[in-house]
């Protein structure tokens, strides 16, 4: 039987698509901006599986491993003294 190796990109943009929200690649985690991941405690940021990559237009862009979890989105959002948009 073949073996098919599947990596976190195959399951981003479906994930992605099914809530509405943009992909994030590695490479935008790895460049996050230093202002935005000041925006929120290591803590949270574990806790929520949460990691804060830009700041636009005054909105906190934050990717979240799930984002139908509800709880670590109302966690984010009071930390971060920002409002949630999507």
């Amino acid at each position: 039987m073949p073996i098919k190796i599947q990596t976190l990109g195959d399951y981003q943009s479906p994930l992605a698509q099914r809530f509405g929200v943009p992909a994030v690649s590695d490479v935008q985690l790895a460049k996050a901006s230093p202002d935005a991941v000041a925006r929120l405690s290591a803590a949270v940021a574990r806790s929520c599986r949460a990691v804060p990559i830009a700041i636009d237009q005054g909105a906190l862009i934050v990717a979240f491993a799930d984002p139908s979890d509800r709880e670590a989105l109302e966690r984010v959002n009071p930390e971060s003294n920002v409002t949630p948009r999507r």
